[in-house]
């Protein structure tokens, strides 16, 4: 811009000097400053929502881990429960057997009438598994009530018919 000076009459024209712009005063500077700050801010909201996220995780992972191990440990117990019942069975069939041979009256009962298919598994399992203790004494005392029962058949000795009917009905008590 021009500006007359008075004066003489010769007419100087001057430019008034305006600073240069400085780059931190500038528009590009602020949108530099904004772009980072912006950038930041959204790294460090980022950063925390990932946190966040993490720990949700985290928790749900142990959830998920103990309703696996409760169930690992649940199929242990049932497929127990099946071992001992399936062992139960095969003792309660044999001394149905001891009983059904012991009341029979056409033969003499002995033990190799007596098929024990199974029995000494099923004793290893329940000994093993630790629990059922007083089934296998019930199951040995009538097992040894009835070899007892045999044994007595077996003798031919005056008053032993007396003995036997004792000790088949003992037989008998032992399985009820």
């Amino acid at each position: 811009m021009f500006t007359p000076l008075m004066g003489a009459s010769i007419t100087i024209a001057a430019t008034s000097a305006t600073p240069a712009p400085d780059f931190f005063s500038s528009q590009i500077f602020g949108v530099i400053v904004g772009s980072i700050l912006t950038a930041l801010l959204s790294f460090l909201l980022s950063l925390h929502l990932n946190r966040q996220q993490n720990l949700r995780d985290d928790r749900a992972y142990e959830r998920q881990m103990a309703r696996e191990n409760e169930a690992y440990i649940r199929s242990l117990k049932a497929a127990k429960r099946e071992r001992l019942r399936s062992s139960f069975k095969v003792l309660l069939n044999a001394a149905d057997t001891y009983q059904v041979e012991a009341q029979q009256m056409n033969h003499v009962p002995n033990p190799s009438n007596i098929s024990l298919t199974g029995v000494d598994e099923a004793v290893n399992e329940v000994t093993l598994e630790g629990v059922g203790a007083d089934v296998l004494q019930i199951f040995f005392d009538i097992r040894g009530a009835f070899n007892e029962l045999s044994a007595r058949w077996s003798m031919h000795e005056e008053g032993v018919g007396e003995d036997i009917l004792k000790q088949q009905s003992k037989v008998t008590a032992k399985v009820e």
